[in-house]
């Protein structure tokens, strides 16, 4: 999926969830032509103060406690106020559902479905086979 950044946000997070990005996201996903299932969301809230360390959150789907997140920009507001910048990072996970049921079925791994090393394994096998039914 690509990736797209909005920028100087005006709205509040929930409403800009709720309003623009959640419906822009399964507008997107729609247009893929492929079988998409949410496996999480992760957010990482951030500010430009040095101090502080981030908050990173996993939700599972797109169901995001948007009360973690306010409270969070809320015990920050001081810095806000002090001029810290604030970044919202939201990142979408999503699987296809056609892969992951060739995966489930032990047919693919990291190189694909038929790897030379694999089709050589498969050879050598079917020759030994052979051999050992010939020589009984």
């Amino acid at each position: 999926m690509p990736k797209e950044t909005e920028q100087k946000v005006v709205l509040r997070h929930t409403d800009f969830w709720k309003h623009i990005l959640d419906p822009k996201m399964e507008n997107l996903i729609r247009k893929k032509n492929r079988r998409l299932k949410s496996e999480d969301t992760t957010i990482v809230v951030s500010v430009s103060a040095r101090s502080e360390h981030d908050l990173t959150k996993r939700f599972d789907n797109t169901s995001i406690d948007w009360a973690v997140i306010e409270s969070q920009l809320l015990a920050w507001s001081e810095l806000y106020r002090t001029g810290k910048k604030f970044r919202l990072n939201l990142s979408f996970n999503y699987v296809d559902v056609s892969q992951s049921s060739n995966a489930s079925a032990g047919r693919v791994d990291k190189r694909g479905s038929s790897s030379t090393t694999r089709q050589m394994l498969a050879e050598g096998a079917a020759q030994l086979d052979a051999e050992q039914a010939s020589s009984g």
